[in-house]
């Protein structure tokens, strides 16, 4: 049995490893932003949690030519930001829970935040680190869906804009 040389073997496994490399692929990370949102929760509206709604398509050549859904690897929210123009904001509000679900998928929770700050016209939900929405990205609409927990009765409508940013993943 021949020895390789300490250069032979150091080359072999350098060689070995950008093989490695190159047959797994990149990985391209990408913000995939959804902007002025418009989601309503019809009056009259009753104490405690109310749902806001809205769908909107997912165009994944926003982030690249060449994506498709089959080359989204991870999803995850970066931020999401509801704004009012409203002139009692957010003060009748006590919390925010922010779900996505789509067609054909689960529905899964990206963000919350509770209490709400009074005196605001915008809020910057706390993301759901964890959740991956890969699947959801899997579709060609996304569903989102706000509960709002209204302190008190109202007879007009919730209306919020939406601001959603999700890092997104992609293979080639």
């Amino acid at each position: 049995m021949k020895i390789l040389s300490p250069n032979k073997s150091l080359f072999i496994f350098a060689l070995a490893i950008a093989l490695f490399t190159v047959s797994c692929g990149t990985v391209t990370t990408k913000t995939y932003t959804i902007d002025d949102v418009t989601m309503v929760a019809e009056g009259p509206l009753f104490d405690g949690s109310n749902t806001l709604q809205a769908t909107v398509p997912i165009d994944l050549k926003k982030l690249e030519s060449w994506a498709t859904a089959e080359t989204v690897d991870k999803v995850i929210v970066k931020s999401i930001t509801l704004t009012t123009t409203d002139s009692i904001g957010f003060d009748r509000i006590r919390s925010v829970i922010f779900q996505v679900t789509a067609d054909g998928a689960q529905m899964q929770q990206a963000a919350v935040l509770n209490p709400i700050p009074s005196g605001v016209s915008s809020i910057n939900l706390n993301p759901a680190m964890e959740a991956d929405f890969k699947d959801l990205f899997k579709q060609n609409a996304l569903i989102f869906v706000a509960d709002a927990d209204l302190n008190g009765d109202m007879d007009g409508n919730l209306e919020y804009k939406a601001k959603i940013e999700f890092e997104v993943s992609l293979k080639d």
